[in-house]
């Protein structure tokens, strides 16, 4: 989910999908197996990037990730989905105008533009953030279809 917030109001919301990565299904089989040679930290923090290019399996970073006015990755809130899944959620707040967001990724380690940790990533329609304007995104992470 997509909200911009703007005043307190949200002005837009998008419903939208992810494509998970290769790193994304290989961090999954070594959770489920356990594979102590992969730290399994959290999957729970968000990046937002101004990137047109499309959504790849072969990513392992979100391209031209923002890492400054207030939109550089931050680590979500969690709450429990179901037996299967979660949600994580972080509500951004842009210290800037006009600044253009329409990708969102999910990482499993909290160092702006850091490679090698994309879960997944979903492009969405692209929206304009001013000063003091917010961005919710909220991952849904299901095992299970919904």
């Amino acid at each position: 989910m997509i909200r911009v917030i703007r005043n307190g109001e949200t002005v837009s919301e998008q419903l939208v999908y992810n494509n998970v990565t290769k790193k994304g299904f290989t961090r999954m089989r070594n959770g489920l197996l356990g594979n102590a040679s992969d730290p399994t930290n959290i999957t729970k923090y968000i990046s937002l990037s101004d990137d047109a290019d499309a959504n790849s399996f072969e990513w392992t970073k979100l391209p031209t990730e923002y890492t400054a006015f207030g939109l550089d990755r931050h680590e979500g809130t969690i709450q429990n989905g179901n037996e299967t899944g979660y949600e994580v959620t972080y509500t951004f707040t842009c210290t800037a105008d006009g600044k253009a967001v329409r990708m969102a990724g999910l990482h499993w380690m909290g160092d702006d533009d850091s490679n090698g940790n994309l879960f997944a990533a979903v492009a969405f329609n692209q929206v304009t953030l001013n000063t003091n304007d917010k961005l919710q995104v909220t991952w849904t992470i299901n095992g299970m279809n919904p």
